[in-house]
């Protein structure tokens, strides 16, 4: 019997898969140590996922609504992080956008590029950083930056940036 007698269509599919991929994540990522080193293996595992699935990665992408759904368990373990590394609540918001957003572009950058459905994403991708110029730079500089010293780079900013707010 077909999967697809089983749910409505393909994006159901794929929501429910990446919903199971995202959870397994979550259980494999460390529960001990320092919030920098485990906002890391949260980036290092989901750049695996978004590496191996990306066709989740693009219905994540091009349906929002239906990414941050099946991403709950993910962004409350990142966002735990983030404030415990020190970040305030709105910095924690787009520190974990930054990440993500550059872990789904590192993933659409390193792809296949002729497939349409990637273009089309670096299109929206393209589209994002025209209406924040202030991280063109930064995402230009990045694919030289390891993924850890991007990481550590967004986190030091965020706190950085709470810090200064709260005097």
């Amino acid at each position: 019997m077909a999967l697809y007698y089983h749910v409505p269509d393909k994006e159901t599919l794929m929501v429910l898969l990446g919903g199971r991929i995202l959870e397994a994540m979550v259980r494999r990522l460390p529960q001990k140590g320092e919030p920098l080193s485990r906002i890391q293996a949260f980036a290092a595992a989901y750049a695996k996922i978004c590496s191996r699935y990306p066709r989740l990665m693009q219905v994540w992408a091009s349906e929002p609504g239906i990414g941050a759904e099946v991403a709950v368990p993910a962004t409350e373990y990142l966002y735990a992080e983030l404030l415990r590394a020190g970040a305030s609540k709105e910095m924690v918001v787009l520190s974990a956008d930054l990440i993500v957003d550059f872990l789904h572009g590192r993933a659409v950058a390193t792809g296949q590029k002729k497939d349409p459905r990637r273009i089309a994403l670096r299109t929206k991708l393209d589209g994002q950083t025209r209406e924040f110029p202030h991280l063109q730079a930064v995402l230009e500089g990045a694919g030289a930056l390891p993924l850890d010293r991007y990481v550590a780079f967004i986190v030091s900013s965020a706190v950085s940036a709470s810090r200064g707010r709260t005097k």
